[in-house]
């Protein structure tokens, strides 16, 4: 599985970054992280060359460009992508599903 995180907080972002290292190596040693930066606009033009199965995103990120906007340009590439979102804002998160069509 091949990761890529996008967090704005240098503190963050390496400890995400060694969280991950440290399960590769001793639970699965298929993960690798391939591209870690607090800069969305790299995150955004990396996703255009490399593949990616697992993106990290900080919802809140110091740039006009937050998390949910990363993945909706992460979601038209790869649909099938996994999308963590990380934040210090929030508890948990209800997914809303609206059909398509109300009746």
């Amino acid at each position: 599985m091949r990761v890529a995180i996008c967090e704005d907080d240098q503190y963050h972002r390496e400890l995400i970054f060694n969280a991950i290292n440290n399960f590769a190596l001793f639970h699965e040693l298929s993960i690798e992280i391939v591209f870690c930066t607090d800069n969305p606009n790299k995150l955004l033009q990396i996703i255009q060359s490399k593949q990616i199965d697992c993106y990290i995103l900080d919802i809140e990120l110091n740039e006009v460009k937050n998390g949910m906007i990363i993945a909706i340009a992460i979601r038209e590439k790869d649909p099938l992508a996994h999308i963590i979102f990380v934040t210090t804002h929030a508890l948990d998160f209800i997914v809303k599903n609206y059909p398509n069509k109300l009746r």
